[in-house]
């Protein structure tokens, strides 16, 4: 298939790279920074173009791989939907869910497919123990437990927008930890019910928070 990037970041290389392995043809890329992205097409023997809605018109793009901040998505789905061009994005899908619905609905009305990044449904470990799971072999699934120590260091968040709410939702647990849960989502079924508590602490000063979604 023919590929399209919007974003050239540390995880456009990753894709780049997935990308080649697969067999699939890089064939445009588009970045805010024009310097940097030029730079990036040019590894990758690649087409700049300036803008998403360039790429997302162009005539041998298959479909659009948007390795943006989440901020930055539904823009580029809604340009994908009028161009007819099927469209894969980074995890998380969105910092809030109407954004998200809004971009599910936008993809539904465009007739076109909207893909959300979630890798290690591909592992080997995961593929065995779903596989167990749904055969029955552990018998009744009463409880799972999901515990997540990744390291992130002080440089991974300096970077503009990394950490943010605007941008990300978030941190660690909507960016990384978001892995985690689509495995426990696909392990143990359809949800219920969501309950978060946080906590930020400075000194003997703290805010604790409690939110629920059903």
């Amino acid at each position: 298939m023919r590929v399209g990037l919007i974003g050239t970041g540390a995880i456009a290389e990753k894709h780049a790279q997935a990308y080649k392995n697969l067999g699939f043809e890089l064939v445009a890329c588009t970045n805010r920074n024009a310097e940097a992205g030029r730079r990036f097409a040019a590894r990758h023997d690649a087409e700049f173009v300036s803008t998403v809605e360039d790429l997302c018109r162009h005539s041998r793009i298959d479909f659009v791989d948007a390795c943006t901040l989440p901020e930055l998505r539904l823009p580029i789905v809604e340009a994908c939907a009028r161009f007819g061009k099927h469209v894969q994005v980074q995890k998380p899908i969105a910092t809030d869910l109407p954004t998200a619905r809004k971009m599910i609905e936008i993809a539904k009305k465009g007739s076109i497919l909207l893909g959300v990044v979630s890798q290690h449904r591909f592992d080997d470990a995961s593929i065995f123990l779903a596989e167990a799971i749904g055969a029955g072999r552990l018998g009744r699934l009463l409880q799972c437990d999901c515990y997540v120590k990744w390291y992130r260091p002080p440089e991974y968040y300096a970077r503009l927008g990394k950490g943010t709410w605007k941008s990300e939702g978030g941190g660690a647990l909507i960016n990384q930890r978001i892995h985690q849960l689509d495995l426990l989502r696909w392990f143990a079924g359809p949800v219920k019910k969501v309950f978060g508590v946080w906590q930020l602490g400075s000194g003997t000063r703290s805010k604790r928070k409690i939110a629920s979604v059903r």
